[in-house]
């Protein structure tokens, strides 16, 4: 089973760090090679997607190989990347509910999952699951071997789904052309960030395992949800608002 999930998230990995890729190496390139080829079954595929892909390649293989902290992490981030790029939530309706299922989501497999199974399910599947689902930070050498990195984590979950609302924020904040340090993202990015930093003081003051859903849903939801009420648009957000593109973002006066 380990092996399956390894291969699967060996090719998620693949997909999402040629994802982020791409658009680097396409303005660096200065769109030469952007046209497509026709590929039998696969249909149109952009040519430099034969560069991208080697590289993509290149980047997993080091992970399999070495297990290193530093290609875990680009892998993950990579990974965060590509979901909050193809993943959009339509209002804030969505978003609290689906922070809400997380938030019990954690509770249970944090606090309960022990006194059912025995162990405490998610940190096993945290710590012991080698695969880039979290972000590996390093801390100080042990004392036992002034050798070995020890590591605090932060599950992609984490990051995705609170991504997920502060990216609603900023289509909030394009949509109505509000200033992005004073708008709906830049109170939810300080929530978050205030609410995280809170889960590592604990983590690290307590050393138990914290489900951060606990403190990253209403560090989030909160703040966003009180400025669509100072803003009288508590109703429209709910609702969801149109589709604007990021590049709309108004410019700083």
């Amino acid at each position: 089973m380990s092996i399956l999930i390894t291969i699967i998230f060996s090719l998620v990995a693949t997909i999402s760090f040629g994802f982020l890729l791409y658009p680097y190496i396409d303005h660096w390139t200065e769109r030469k090679f952007s046209k497509d080829v026709d590929l039998p079954l696969l249909g149109p595929v952009p040519l430099l997607a034969f560069f991208v892909a080697p590289l993509a390649l290149l980047v997993v293989a080091l992970w399999l190989c070495t297990k290193h902290w530093i290609a875990n992490d680009v892998l993950a981030i990579s990974l965060v990347v590509f979901f909050l790029a193809n993943i959009r939530l339509s209002s804030l309706m969505v978003a609290t509910v689906l922070l809400l299922l997380a938030f019990c989501y954690d509770i249970f497999w944090v606090f309960m999952s022990s006194s059912i199974f025995g162990k405490n399910v998610m940190v096993t599947v945290a710590t012991d699951l080698d695969v880039p689902i979290k972000i590996l930070i390093p801390l100080v050498l042990t004392e036992e071997t002034k050798s070995q990195l020890e590591f605090t984590l932060i599950g992609l979950g984490d990051i995705v789904l609170p991504g997920l609302l502060l990216c609603f924020a900023w289509r909030v904040d394009c949509d109505k052309g509000i200033d992005m340090q004073k708008g709906y993202f830049a109170v939810t990015m300080a929530g978050y960030l205030v609410a995280l930093t809170l889960c590592e003081i604990i983590v690290g003051s307590l050393h138990l395992a914290q489900p951060a859903m606990i403190y990253l849903v209403p560090g989030t939801l909160i703040p966003f949800t009180l400025l669509a009420l100072v803003r009288k648009e508590f109703t429209e957000v709910w609702n969801g608002v149109e589709e604007t593109p990021i590049a709309a973002a108004p410019e700083k006066p």
